[in-house]
């Protein structure tokens, strides 16, 4: 591969001035949906000091124990961004659009790369500034404007950046350092996101491309295996893949995080062959993008019609691409890429959505290449006229300035929670959307109009606990606590995966001074649980209600332990029933002597047994 020339510089500056330009307006954006749990309320994230526990510790990764994943990489970054700015949202969105320059410079260096194989069809005919046009195209495309608005889909940024960087380099010349720099980029992949794990299949496919002679696709596709050279080069590839395994086995082993979706693999499958055409249907028709689609429809089997024409026009793809395979094998793989990378979120880790705008980031890239390209190497063949070339140059412009415009207008919709919510309430309408833009028109107190989005929820979806929880609620705060305690009960019926019912229904009894029940709520929510800061407040608040001042002290001590400010916080909460009674007092008495072992010269605790002492000398 030649040095880099003036005109790489030149296209990665305009890649990232293109990216910065378009996401211009995203800056102080708002949280939404998975940030709450991930960044806002993830207390992991406040310290640097934190980065070694990233690895180790999945509570690290969220507050909710239903939400827990492992992603040490992606939790840095989160780190590095609030060390910077902390919860304001300037630097955050800064380095989203960074990464999205990032990987469009690498997209364009891998064209480039990929075009100069002679298993391409090309061997670097095609022009260079065409060669270009895929990542000019992609950094300002509308589809990928969720992916840079939203801040949990950096996972998809941060992934998708590492492994463009390692395919380019593996095309690359051989050389020591890209020997290690390859499996070093693979593995700040698969620690940024599990998905990346299929990247193992595109490495094979250019494996192939750069090593093999072409003959047929069958024969091609098994003729590395055959070959030691093949197992020397992935050795390194294959005993990351196995570290990152048992690590992610053992972190995660008291965590059920395979699947998020109710369906069968098989039938989530069914409806992904549907949803990879939907994908590359929006690279060609970006129009009623939606952040939140939970109303793709679902297929459970094969032989309906939509699944079947699906089908067929995968295998029609296939066999044009067979069909050209001596002359222009390299697009036989890049159509096998585009599957390979959607393959772990379409049935090995089926999640909740069938479709999701920040899964294909990376596939679609990969398979833009197809119809791109080309255009690349026909212009350079037909050899066409000067002015023939400043009309395409025209028409290319004019693109990226309507795309550019389409995202500029998208990038808008994520400016605050109301405007997100009614967006996908408007386009998409299902229970989380209801319940998310309820929680939204609540915050801006807006109340009558979301109680009417919250009955919606509950009528789509009679069965899912957040609505009951959020129904509960509601009716608390009109004073109607049979039915508050009707819905918090339903609530825990149908928790089937988290805890966090428990912890609700707990909070009502507290303040009904059920103590007992209440306590009975938080120590089943414990082994699930990973906001312990909250369950063990409970716990605490509880035993403070039942007399137990032990008990109230060794919950204290433990919620001490994993966050000192937070419990010295909680302390005028949880010793607040010591107050309620005067037979009460002498509890109370106990348990803030006790704290003054871990609380050494607080002149409160002081007064509080002084005011507790005074309430029994009364009596």
């Amino acid at each position: 591969m030649n040095k880099p020339q003036w005109h790489t510089f030149v296209g990665v500056f305009v890649v990232f001035s293109l990216a910065f330009l378009v996401f211009a307006n995203t800056y102080h954006h708002a949280y939404h949906l998975d940030c709450g749990h991930a960044i806002v309320d993830n207390l992991a994230i406040r310290s640097l000091a934190n980065i070694g526990q990233f690895f180790y510790d999945p509570h690290a990764s969220s507050a909710l124990a239903s939400n827990i994943d492992y992603r040490p990489i992606n939790l840095i970054t989160y780190a590095l961004n609030y060390a910077i700015s902390g919860l304001d949202t300037w630097s955050w969105h800064l380095l989203q659009i960074l990464l999205q320059g990032l990987f469009a410079s690498y997209f364009f260096l891998f064209t480039r790369a990929w075009c100069q194989l002679p298993a391409s069809g090309y061997s670097g005919n095609a022009s260079a500034w065409w060669m270009l046009m895929p990542a000019l195209i992609y950094v300002v495309h509308p589809t990928t404007s969720g992916v840079v608005n939203y801040l949990c889909a950096r996972t998809s940024l941060l992934c998708g950046s590492f492994l463009i960087m390692g395919f380019y380099y593996y095309l690359s010349k051989p050389g020591a350092w890209r020997g290690y720099l390859v499996p070093l980029l693979y593995a700040l992949a698969l620690f940024t996101k599990v998905e990346a794990i299929a990247a193992l299949a595109v490495f094979y496919f250019l494996d192939i491309l750069k090593y093999q002679k072409i003959s047929s696709p069958w024969r091609n596709l098994l003729e590395p295996l055959q070959q030691k050279s093949f197992y020397r080069r992935f050795s390194s590839f294959f005993l990351i893949s196995l570290i990152y395994s048992v690590v992610r086995l053992l972190v995660l082993r008291d965590y059920n995080t395979a699947s998020r979706s109710n369906l069968s693999a098989l039938s989530y499958l069914f409806t992904q062959v549907t949803a990879w055409w939907f994908y590359l249907g929006k690279w060609f028709a970006p129009f009623k993008l939606i952040a939140d689609d939970l109303t793709y429809p679902v297929f459970e089997h094969w032989w309906q019609p939509e699944v079947l024409f699906a089908l067929w026009a995968w295998l029609a793809v296939f066999a044009v691409l067979i069909g050209i395979y001596r002359r222009f094998p390299g697009y036989f793989y890049l159509a096998l890429a585009y599957i390979a990378l959607l393959s772990p979120s379409s049935s090995i880790l089926p999640l909740s959505e069938m479709v999701n705008e920040h899964r294909p980031y990376l596939p679609v890239a990969m398979a833009s290449l197809i119809w791109l390209v080309p255009l690349g190497g026909l212009s350079q063949r037909l050899q066409i006229s000067f002015n023939l070339r400043v009309l395409s140059a025209l028409a290319v412009v004019s693109l990226l300035a309507i795309l550019g415009t389409l995202t500029w207008e998208r990038n808008k919709v994520y400016l605050t929670d109301l405007q997100y919510w009614e967006d996908v309430v408007k386009k998409a309408p299902s229970s989380r959307s209801h319940i998310n833009f309820y929680l939204t028109l609540l915050a801006a107190g807006r109340r009558e109009e979301a109680g009417e989005h919250l009955f919606q929820a509950l009528k789509e979806a009679p069965y899912w606990h957040v609505v009951h929880t959020n129904v509960a609620l509601w009716y608390k705060f009109k004073g109607e606590k049979n039915k508050a305690i009707e819905h918090y009960n339903l609530a825990v019926q149908y928790d089937v995966f988290t805890s966090d019912s428990h912890l609700w229904r707990g909070d009502f009894y507290l303040e009904e001074k059920n103590y007992q029940a209440a306590l009975d709520d938080f120590l089943a929510a414990v082994p699930t649980q990973s906001n312990k800061i909250r369950a063990y407040r409970g716990i605490a608040t509880a035993y403070a209600g039942l007399d137990n001042w032990q008990q109230t002290f060794a919950y204290t001590n433990l919620l001490h332990e994993i966050a000192p400010l937070e419990a010295e916080y909680s302390i005028v909460g949880i010793s607040t029933p010591f107050f309620n009674a005067d037979s009460s007092a002498p509890a109370g008495i106990s348990y803030f002597n006790k704290l003054k072992a871990i609380l050494p010269g607080r002149e409160w605790i002081d007064i509080n047994i002084k005011t507790l002492s005074n309430r029994i000398a009364k009596g």
